[in-house]
């Protein structure tokens, strides 16, 4: 699918393929220092990166943005259901969520292309399918680092609700959620 975006330019959003190993790599690893320290969910190493690109299970859905010269400049995990350590702290707010109809998302864009509507393009893609597989609810993975006001506004524009706060690695942390139905 083709995405234009608000600056006029244009990208290819498609599912990870096992051929882009060494891209998906490459975009990791160009990511600023910031970027990088914002962005969890795996390591950025060949070793992870290879075990992500060779196993793609039912239950997660990788997304890519590719630009006209054929360059990753954005990477989307959804997970069906949570990562205990989110639940944990959901449950502790007395939320409950279904695990077959909750998701977990964690979103990146390269640092060139922040700002230029990609990520809002690419949350609607991601939505349309979202609601295909019948998940009425996401969570972000790991939280929003509650400095990143960038990021918190994104998902605020995007519907997501903070629900909570929590420590991680010194850091302070929003758990944030969105209804998809």
């Amino acid at each position: 699918m083709t995405l234009v975006l608000k600056n006029g330019a244009t990208c290819q959003v498609r599912s990870l393929e096992t051929a882009d190993e060494a891209s998906l790599y490459a975009y990791l690893n160009g990511l600023s220092a910031e970027s990088r320290s914002r962005f969890g969910p795996h390591l950025f190493d060949r070793e992870s990166i290879h075990r992500i690109c060779q196993d793609l299970p039912d239950d997660v859905f990788r997304f890519v943005a590719v630009s006209p010269e054929n360059t990753l400049v954005a990477y989307l995990l959804v997970k069906r259901g949570m990562l205990p350590e989110d639940r944990q702290r959901y449950e502790a707010l007395n939320l409950f969520f279904d695990e077959e109809t909750t998701c977990t998302f964690a979103p990146s864009v390269a640092d060139a292309w922040q700002g230029s509507g990609l990520g809002n393009a690419l949350f609607g893609h991601v939505l349309a399918t979202l609601r295909s597989h019948s998940f009425r609810r996401m969570v972000l993975w790991g939280g929003v680092q509650a400095s990143n006001q960038r990021a918190r506004n994104y998902y605020t524009r995007n519907g997501f609700e903070a629900v909570g706060h929590f420590w991680h690695n010194d850091k302070d942390n929003v758990d944030m959620v969105r209804r998809l139905d």
